[in-house]
């Protein structure tokens, strides 16, 4: 299996070559150099690798010296979002992750939802561990680095009010669904 990786950091790339396979197994991992790649026109590639995995200089983290990638992972739920029958009376839906390492940190959220009806007065947050919340009322979809650096590992919220006090709700506002997608990343 060939593996290469492109680091491109302050216009300075390298091009870092394995050659891994049960008949160059006896063979010591092989470094390619640029001139390999280029043609006799500077900063001119000649042909960038098929399988080639391109890093963004600002996913790299040093150790010891060394360049290594974070890793990036996101979770999604969907949930059932609870209809209205009176305004003035939150209600609310969680979404859960599961298998989510506690070192995990959010770098995003993505959101989307949607209702069977909708009235005027209509508030929507999305709340993360039931305390940190974004008015989504007027976007549907979206998405937000509010939550950025918080724990990955935490359930958000979608908490759902019609303003007002008291009275009942004619029709009702029926229930919809709704969604979240955490993108997270671990370091190594």
């Amino acid at each position: 299996m060939r593996i290469h990786i492109l680091l491109a950091t302050a216009g300075v790339a390298m091009m870092m070559s394995s050659f891994l396979s049960a008949q160059d197994a006896p063979q010591k991992a092989s470094l390619k150099t640029l001139s390999d790649l280029f043609t006799s026109e500077p900063g001119r590639l000649l042909a960038m690798p098929a399988n080639a995995v391109v890093l963004n200089a600002s996913n790299l983290t040093t150790s010891n010296g060394a360049a290594t990638a974070a890793t990036t992972y996101s979770w999604i739920k969907a949930s059932d979002l609870p209809s209205q029958y009176q305004k003035g009376f939150w209600v609310k839906a969680q979404l859960t992750p599961t298998g989510v390492p506690t070192a995990g940190s959010i770098s995003n959220v993505f959101w989307q939802w949607s209702l069977g009806s909708y009235v005027s007065g209509q508030v929507v947050y999305l709340c993360y561990n039931d305390g940190y919340n974004l008015d989504i009322s007027s976007m549907g979809s979206g998405n937000s680095s509010a939550f950025n650096g918080l724990s990955a590992n935490h359930s958000f919220w979608y908490y759902l009010y019609v303003n007002g006090s008291g009275s009942m709700l004619n029709p009702p506002v029926i229930g919809g669904r709704g969604s979240v997608t955490v993108s997270y990343t671990v370091e190594p």
